[in-house]
């Protein structure tokens, strides 16, 4: 047996919830936060990449957490910085 595709309200309903997530988040977060959380995504793909191409194995998966800490981190740290 194969697998099924994924139905289109399953979707719908997931999409929904990340839209609604990010528009709640995106009143607490400031830009610099922002800034950092992507800084982090562009190395974790950047990572997913050097996995695939057989370069480096990299376990991305234990990386995922920085992309949560890196507002903290930018909260303590920005009036040193």
């Amino acid at each position: 047996m194969g697998r099924r595709p994924l139905r289109p309200e399953t979707v719908l309903v997931y999409q929904g919830e990340l839209s609604l997530f990010a528009r709640w988040a995106r009143a607490l977060l400031t830009d610099a936060m922002i800034l950092e959380m992507s800084a982090a995504g562009g190395l974790l793909l950047l990572c997913i990449g050097l996995s695939l191409l057989g370069i480096k194995r990299v376990r991305t998966g234990n990386l995922l957490l920085a992309i949560f800490i890196a507002p903290f981190l930018t909260t303590l740290l920005g009036g040193f910085v």
